[in-house]
């Protein structure tokens, strides 16, 4: 991961600083201020992969955008697009493209 961003300077921040992932253990959220750049940065960590024998999964791969306008480009990894979504479980969290989140409880 470090290789795949050494040289990308993120236009998100939390508290002043950039920020361009969160990671814990094989889950990793890419986090980009706009499309071109989160395809940017999906490109450079599928390389930076690539170099240490392993791949980004296309199927289990999900983009989600929190913007006021829709999203019209189409992210893709080798060539397949991913999909996207309007929520997502991270950490014990369920995450919604309007900002909110919820403790995730399973049934």
């Amino acid at each position: 991961m470090t290789d795949a961003l050494e040289d990308h300077f993120g236009t998100v921040s939390i508290g002043g600083r950039p920020i361009t992932n969160l990671r814990f253990a094989d889950d990793i959220d890419v986090l980009a201020g706009n499309e071109c750049e989160l395809a940017s940065l999906v490109e450079q960590l599928d390389k930076a992969s690539s170099n240490f024998g392993m791949e980004i999964s296309a199927e289990k791969t999900k983009i989600m955008t929190n913007s006021k306008e829709s999203s019209k480009k189409e992210i893709k990894v080798k060539g397949q697009i991913l999909e996207s979504v309007t929520k997502f479980k991270y950490l014990g969290s369920i995450i919604f493209d309007e900002g909110q989140s919820l403790k995730y409880c399973p049934e």
